[in-house]
Parts: structure tokens; sequence; C-alpha cells
């Protein structure tokens, strides 16, 4: 749709005012009339339409309103020669003006077997040559609010624009435009584009509020302030640095959000300048962030889909090793093979059905991207700044008789009422091969795609096929439904619950090397998908005793008493009650622990990974026993009481 503006140049003072719209295109009813095109591309060229139907593999274009579009991936036609057009343009009445086009672009700037695509935007003036004013760069996300000069042609009667877009005589990607806009800009103009709130901190894990802020106005601005407020509290920040007209810069505000267990604040964020004229974009508000007991150890999943037959796959094993060797335990990478030696038909089934096409990477089940080190990198920046919700522990046990005993804890540090699932799958690394289907095919081969080194491989000064290659992270076997399972814990989970999972036995598969795999647990959200947190650990041989109308279990030399199948406590240290009057109080504890009881008793306060981290001895003072949680993580704890005849077992939960 085409709208001219006539509005009166002089404004009225106010702080409500917008920028001047000279002319506006939204391409919501097509290519708007007036506009040409120039194409060899069999396809038509520039195509409107919206972002399911001009996307292709490889050339996926984020979801956005009506655009218009070329895409060379899905045409792999020649489109060196892709120009539209625009109408003309008077632009008379505008001289000495400041005028620039304001728009939206989606280009990759992408190169594919030595060819890279450009975008370039030229103009003619008055029946004039066309020249080239901007060259685009390229992003894999829509560049909103794109500005560009064009002060120069103001006083024109006859101006044209083009969209040129040259697929460098190869097989590349492709652009799009939308919201086309000629207009004269208010000096001063800021916007605070976007705002990420945490919704949930700890008083010892602040918490802070980041955001993006674009620069819609006329001038550029170095005095820029950033001001959050609950209601009650107000902390502002100035930002260094000069933001140009039509540039966007990141903020993380210094003062975080810190919030004790059980309280929630609302939060409004606000951007202001000198001078700025339009405040109906300085402001987003109303977001909520509530207090947790404790935060969670987050650690985000990778799931790769590869192949020994796929030649681009390498990028995805370069991928996975380069976020293994940066993030470590943050990090569970599985790559999920198909069409060869290491394929589990299951996950791979799973994994097609998820994904456009190889090599293609889910990163908590988010969304399918490309698995390179920067698609990887990109998405677990995303995905390790969410909150985790619920810590998890994973004890993998395999007994004498090559039984697999899984026991899982998951401690909610928030309510939570929201369904999950569970699912537990297994990857092993070291995997090696002989033979063709063992060798991975390299379609970097010679460099003529770029170089690529990873995995222990210089992929580009290798052969179209690589053999004798260590394949890790390969998924070998779901031992749940690969979605999760919905009844293995059931909500509604208030803060502070603790869940105590013992998985049905498995028999162990020899094929499978017991040092080199991992069992691998994710939590899932039964609305969206989406894997909320995870955990991973090794097998530890387990010996199970059944004696003096006990079970026990000596795991990597420790012995432990099982109770009611689910609790493993260190020997020695519990046994059945016998009569002693034990109360630990208040629970949850924020500061003081305090420990009643009845007799003489040593009490021991042990961390759920069988600890001691403190220990008194009570001798018959009316006071009792008391243990300054202070210095002590969030989590629960044990508080054992031993007495000359028993043992008494208590459990706390320490917030903060």
């Amino acid at each position: 749709m085409n709208k001219f503006f006539c509005t009166a140049l002089g404004l009225s003072l106010g702080v409500m005012a917008q920028s001047q719209t000279i002319s506006s295109e939204d391409f919501e009813n097509g290519i708007p009339s007036g506009w040409s095109q120039t194409t060899l591309a069999t396809d038509g060229g520039w195509i409107a339409g919206n972002n399911g139907s001009l996307s292709s593999q490889s050339f996926a274009i984020p979801v956005h309103s009506n655009m218009l579009a070329t895409n060379d991936d899905g045409c792999n036609c020649d489109k060196s020669l892709d120009i539209i057009e625009t109408s003309s343009y008077d632009l008379s009445s505008y001289t000495g003006e400041t005028v620039r086009i304001n728009m939206d672009v989606l280009f990759l700037l992408g190169t594919y077997q030595g060819a890279t695509e450009s975008l370039d935007l030229m103009v003619s003036a008055n029946g004039g040559s066309w020249n080239s004013i901007h060259t685009f760069s390229g992003s894999t996300e829509w560049q909103e609010a794109t500005f560009i000069d064009i002060s120069t042609y103001a006083g024109g009667s006859d101006v044209k624009f083009a969209f040129n877009y040259n697929d460098g005589a190869g097989w590349t990607y492709g652009a799009a435009i939308d919201n086309f806009t000629i207009e004269i800009p208010n000096e001063h103009d800021i916007k605070l584009t976007s705002v990420k709130v945490p919704p949930y901190s700890t008083t010892d894990v602040p918490q802070i509020i980041t955001g993006v802020i674009t620069n819609l106005g006329g001038s550029a601005e170095s005095a820029i302030s950033v001001t959050w407020t609950d209601g009650a509290n107000t902390n502002t920040t100035n930002l260094a640095g000069t933001l140009s007209p039509g540039q966007s810069m990141t903020f993380e505000h210094p003062d975080g959000i810190s919030l004790a267990s059980g309280t929630s604040i609302t939060v409004d964020v606000e951007v202001g300048i000198s001078g700025d004229v339009n405040l109906t974009n300085n402001e987003l508000t109303g977001y909520t962030a509530e207090g947790a007991a404790f935060w969670p150890n987050k650690v985000v999943v990778g799931e790769e889909a590869t192949g020994t037959w796929c030649g681009w796959c390498p990028r995805g094993m370069a991928g996975m090793e380069y976020m293994e060797e940066e993030h470590g335990e943050a990090w569970v990478g599985i790559a999920v093979h198909n069409n060869d030696p290491m394929a589990n038909e299951d996950y791979d089934s799973w994994m097609g059905s998820q994904i456009s096409g190889y090599p293609s990477g889910l990163v908590n089940r988010v969304e399918d991207i490309n698995p390179s080190s920067a698609g990887l990198e990109a998405a677990f920046e995303e995905e390790i700044l969410k909150f985790g919700v619920a810590g998890i522990e994973v004890l993998s046990l395999i007994n004498e008789d090559d039984e697999v005993e899984v026991r899982i804890e998951f401690g909610f540090a928030v309510d939570h009422d929201d369904n999950v699932r569970v699912a537990v799958v297994l990857a092993e690394d070291g995997l090696e091969g002989s033979g063709q289907d063992w060798a991975q095919a390299n379609y970097y081969s010679g460099g003529g795609a770029g170089a690529l080194s990873g995995a222990g491989v210089d992929w580009h000064t290798e052969g179209s096929s690589v053999s004798g290659l260590t394949y890790d992270d390969v998924a070998r076997q779901s031992i749940t439904d690969l979605e999760g399972e919905d009844d293995i814990i059931s909500a509604p989970f208030d803060q502070g619950d603790i869940k105590r999972v013992v998985m049905d036995k498995f028999n162990w598969n020899n094929d499978y090397d017991k040092e080199n795999t991992r069992v691998i647990v994710m939590l899932i959200d039964d609305d969206s998908d989406e894997i909320i947190n995870a955990a991973e650990s090794h097998l530890k041989d387990l010996v199970l005793i059944e004696e003096n109308d006990g079970t026990y279990y000596i795991i990597d030399g420790d012995t432990f008493q099982v109770w009611d199948d689910d609790d493993l406590v260190p020997t020695g240290i519990a046994a059945p009650s016998n009569g002693v009057d034990v109360k630990a109080y208040p629970n949850p504890s924020q500061g003081i622990i305090n420990v009643a009881l009845s007799e003489e008793a040593e009490v021991l306060l042990i961390d759920m990974m069988g600890k001691v981290v403190a220990r008194a001895n009570y001798v018959g003072n009316a006071n009792g026993i008391q243990f300054n949680s202070d210095y002590l993580s969030a989590g629960v704890y044990n508080v054992v009481v031993n007495t000359e005849n028993a043992s008494v077992t208590e459990r706390v939960t320490v917030i903060k």
C-alpha cells in the first residue's frame, strides 16, 4: 500500500511528535503499482508474500509481515541481475531537509562454493543514470529500522530507487525487504526496542536487565540514560558511547534484580535523552520478577542432525566440539546420526521430523538452526540465560548383572504449575570404525567452500572423504519416549519441592562402551516442547547387598542404605527412628537452622552429595543446636542426629 502524506512542516511543540512520512510501502497488497523489475531468474525475481511462502531450506526468512523477497537458494537459477525499481518520487518540496529511507531488510551476505551475494540500493535522479548509494551488510535476523540518508536528492522532482540483488553467479541465498518508507526524521528520537527482564532472581545471584536501544532521530546521541523501577526503588545508569542515527546498541543495566524467596516485583524500563520529541517509544512496562529459593544449575542441550554421507556435516562436527570446549558442563551435546553405522532408528526418525535438512541442529529444542560454531553459540547464549526452574541430579548405576538403574532428583527453586515431561537418553563418545560407511563425506575439501577446522580436522585440507575419525556425542538409545513422558513427575510443584525418581531398570547393551557412555536427563515443557533444564552422568558400578532386613548399595566404595526405595543415606549416620524426638526448624531456613533434641547426640548437617558440611554435639542444654546457613549454598540438607542407640534424619531446605 502506497501512502503519501502532506503534513505541514511546522510541527507543534509537544512530546508526541512523529517523524514526517513522505511515502510508505508495506507490501501487504503485493508489488506496488508503478514498481517494475528486471530479472534473469526463472522464478520471476522479486516476489511479494509472507515468510512461509518465500522461504527455503537454506534461506529461512524469520516471521515478518508481508514483504518482497528474491530467493536464490530456492530457485538455484540466474539471479545475477535481480533488480526491482520503485515508482518516481517528487521530493521538490523538501529542499534543504534531512530526508532518509527507513526500511526493514533481511540479507545474509552469504558465501557458498566461492560465490558471494550482494544487495545494493540504487538511485536515479531526474532521468539520470543509476548509481549505488548503499551496500547492505549481512545478518541472519531482520535488520529493522535501517536508515539510508537521501538528503542529497531532496529537491528533485523525479527520484527513483532500485534494489539490486546479485547472487555472485553462484547458488547463494537471497534477500527480503519490508516497510519501505521515505521520511523526514525528528532530530532527537530514541526508542527502547526490546527489554529482557529476568523472571526470577535470588539474593545471592542478582539478575541483570538487558535491552536494545535504537536511534530513530536525525542526530547522534551520546547521553542516553536507562532507568528501571519497581515502584519502590529506581535505578538509573548513563550509557557510554555514541549512538548514530539508525544504529542500535545493547545495554546491561549495572543494578541487578536481587529478590528474596517468595517476593515479587513489577519492573518498568525507560530510556531518555535530552530533547526527545517522541516519548511514546521510550518505555516498556509490566515485567514480573519473582524471588527463587535458589539458582538451579543450568545445562543446555544441543542435538545435531548428521551423517557420514553428508558432505556439509563436518560443519556440525566442528560446532559441537567447539561448544563442548567452550562451555564445558553447561553444554550437553547429542549427535543424531542418519543412514550410517551409528544411526539409532528411533532417534533418527524423531530428529528427521524436527528439521528441514542435513546438517541441522536443535538447541533446547527451540528451533531448527545451522549447527555451525556461530549458530550453536548464538542459540546457547539465548538459552543459558533462561531460568532452569529445577536443579537436576542424576545417579546412574550398573550392577554386576549389567542392569542399569537411573536415579534422578529434581529440586524446584520456584512454584511451577505447568506440566512437564522427562526424557532420558544415552550418548557415547569415542566411536570408531572402518570401511566406507564410517568415512565422513567432506564438501569443504579444497577450500572452495571456505576454511573449516574442528573435531581434530582441518577439513579444507582433506580429501572429499575422510577416514579414521573418532565420533563423539553419538545418540545410542532412548530410555523413555524421545519427547519425554508426563507421568514421571507431575505438576504442580511447590518452591522447595524435591522429587526423586528411580527409573525402571534396563539391561545394558554391550555394544556400548560403559566408560564412554553418558546418561542424559531432560526436563521438558509440556506446552512448548522446549527443554527447561538438563543433567548428565556417567555410569557408576553398583554392588547391592541385602542384609539385616536392609538393602545396601556400595557405590564407588561408599556404602548407602536404601530408605523407602528412593533415598540413599550413607551408612553409619542413618537408621530407623527409635523414639528420638528431633525437630529441625524453620523449614525452609533463610538464616539459622535450629535443631531441638530430647537427649544427648552428635548432630551432622549433610548436603545431598553426602558431604558433611557442619557438625555439633548436643549435651543437654535447653537451647538445642543451631547452624548458621549463611555460608551454605541454597538447596536441601539432611540433619542427621546420632544418639547412643539410634540415628534419625530430618530434612531442611536452605533458601537465599
